[in-house]
This record gives structure tokens, sequence and C-alpha cells, in this order.
């Protein structure tokens, strides 16, 4: 737990002044930890299902978290939530933390909106070289889905963001934009590039282009639509690395 609590307050200590979001365990299923994954492991016993069903482990984590969450703005995300109770368990586990290590005011928790999700909801499992073409996260089934968490969190006054491969694609980027996102989470070697498209967005004519892409009858014709927006020039991307690095971070 002690090196779980010192790593985090690097995490911290880097990211400073910015907030710092850390994922509870994604245990079980495919991930080659806990019970055997069965026929389906992607929606066996994983993420939250796990932590709950192991207490022991989600709470030596949570502990660790909090404790170090005394040296920085830090925010927990709850991974494979499927429903509201589910949300109150793991809450009731993170205030009885925060009482056991004396902190007053629990970090600040979130839940990854993943069932169904881009990865389940098409029925393509990615890794599988049969079906992988069949991935396309442009696909308006998929974009409908993101406008409606986008309303619902705005509705309730609570920040939306995306992460994963769609959050460092140029047009995926301007979909995202055009569908109200304002927060990405990129790898680090995709920051630079990741700012280099925000910069050349424009902001309405994407937002007109996403509602129109909502109605799409294929990802081609979304692909089509976004193409229009200026793209960033890759050389330029490049020369812009360095310093872009140092600023603030997209998530």
């Amino acid at each position: 737990m002690e090196a779980q609590r010192e790593a985090y307050e690097r995490l911290l200590a880097a990211v400073s002044p910015y907030p710092a979001v850390v994922r509870t365990y994604d245990l079980g299923g495919e991930k080659g930890i806990g019970p055997a994954p069965g026929d389906n492991p992607a929606l066996g016993l994983r993420g939250l299902r796990y932590c709950l069903a192991h207490p022991e482990i989600f709470e030596e984590q949570l502990t660790a978290l909090c404790l170090a969450s005394r040296k920085g703005e830090l925010r927990i995300l709850l991974p494979m939530v499927t429903g509201v109770g589910e949300l109150k368990a793991a809450r009731r586990h993170l205030e009885k933390v925060c009482r056991q290590v004396g902190l007053t005011t629990p970090p600040a928790l979130g839940v990854m909106i993943e069932v169904p999700s881009a990865q389940y909801a098409l029925a393509v499992d990615r890794a599988n070289p049969d079906v992988s073409a069949l991935y396309r996260p442009l696909h308006p089934a998929i974009l409908r889905m993101i406008r409606d968490v986008v309303e619902a969190g705005a509705a309730f006054g609570r920040p939306v963001a995306v992460c994963g491969e769609m959050a460092a694609d140029p047009l995926g980027i301007g979909v995202l934009v055009g569908l109200g996102i304002r927060e990405m989470s990129v790898t680090p070697v995709a920051i630079a590039g990741v700012k280099s498209a925000l910069s050349e967005i424009q902001s309405e004519r994407a937002r007109m282009l996403a509602q129109r892409a909502l109605n799409a009858s294929d990802p081609a014709e979304v692909e089509k639509m976004f193409r229009a927006l200026p793209q960033p020039d890759a050389a330029l991307a490049e020369r812009r690395s360095a310093r872009l690095e140092k600023e603030e971070p997209v998530g």
C-alpha cells in the first residue's frame, strides 16, 4: 500500500497544479488476474464488480489514493459500472476508508460510461483480424451514444471526458469537439498532435457537422464530412511538439 501511495504522490507532483484522475483496478476477465475468464471475459467478473467482490483489495487501493490526495487534487474513476447500486457501494467503501485515515473530504468520484461502450456496442473484437475492420469508432450509433452521455452530464453539471484512440485521431477529435466534449485523455506521445489538431478546429463548424453526422447512414459518410475540417500539418505538429508537451496536459 505504501508503494501505491508513493506512486500516486509522484503522479500528483508531476501534473501539479492540475488534477490527476486515477482509475481503480480493472481486474478480472481477460486481464489474466482473478477467476477464470470464462467464455466472454469482457462481460464477466471484472472492473468494479471484481473490486466489490474483493473489498480487501479495493480498500487497500482506496486507502493509498486517499492518503495521496492530501498532496494534490486527485479524482477517482470507477471502471465497468453497471448500475447505481454499484456506485453507491463503491462510495460506501470510499467513505469508510476516509474515516479510517481521517480525511474529511473524499476525492471526487466518477464512472466510466462503458456499458454499453464503443468497445461492445458494435459487437467487434478489435484484436480479432477476422472482424477488426468492422471496428469504426465514427459509426453514427457510437456518436449518438456519446451525444446522450454529454447531454446527461450537462443536465446534472457533470464533466464528461473521452479517453482512448478516438481522442487521439484527427478526425475523431473534430467529431468529439462538435459533440461538446471539452476534455480528452490520451497517451503522452499523442498530446502534441492532439493540441495541434485542436488549434485548427472551429468549434461552431465542428458542431454543425456533428449534428449532421448523428443522422449519417454509415461511418464512411461521417469520415467524409469531417475531412472538410482543417487538418494539422504533420511537420508543423512535430516542430511544436517540444513546446506543447511543456504546457498543461490534455487529460
